[in-house]
């Protein structure tokens, strides 16, 4: 056997080297890029559960502090909920695919709010709306008022929101 190589054999062998190395970092590449896209909707899908989570939290602050006499209750429609508490009147507002916080002092003559601070609570709100019901599948199976926001984010994701209110609301029925 001689020692000689078939002429372009070198150069056949670094064209294999240079593809396989080709193929595989592009595999890395779109390993990578599945990888990102992967934890930027956990990103995401974080973000949105925190959203809801302080969302939640705001609105049962809100709702744990219900009056008990219905001149206490300024303004209730699917899309504005609006209460009077100590001092100040407290509303939630679906608007402009947000729900909205609005405190400040309101006229429910003509609908006004007058030195009201607003803080937007949740974004990308596809449907939302508030509903008033009388259940009376409370832990005591007590008649009580029930006071729902039905939110449906990015129209796909439903949340719903909801709190018993105490027995002394009855007289709001």
């Amino acid at each position: 056997m001689s020692n000689k190589q078939v002429p372009g054999y070198f150069l056949l062998e670094i064209v294999i080297y240079c593809a396989i190395a080709t193929f595989l970092s592009w595999l890395t590449i779109t390993q990578c890029l599945t990888r990102i896209t992967f934890l930027s909707s956990l990103s995401s899908t974080a973000t949105k559960s925190a959203s809801i989570h302080l969302a939640s939290t705001l609105f049962l602050r809100i709702v744990n502090k219900l009056p008990a006499q219905r001149s206490m209750w300024k303004k209730i429609t699917e899309t504005n909920v609006v209460i009077s508490t100590a001092g100040e009147d407290i509303g939630l507002r679906i608007e402009d695919h947000k729900l909205w916080k609005i405190t400040g002092t309101y006229n429910a003559h003509n609908e006004q709010w007058h030195r009201k601070h607003k803080s937007m609570i949740l974004d990308n709100i596809h449907e939302g709306r508030f509903e008033i019901t009388m259940s009376t599948k409370t832990p005591q199976h007590i008649k009580a008022l029930v006071l729902n926001a039905k939110i449906k984010i990015n129209n796909n994701c439903v949340y719903q929101l909801e709190q018993w209110a105490v027995p002394r609301l009855l007289e709001l029925s």
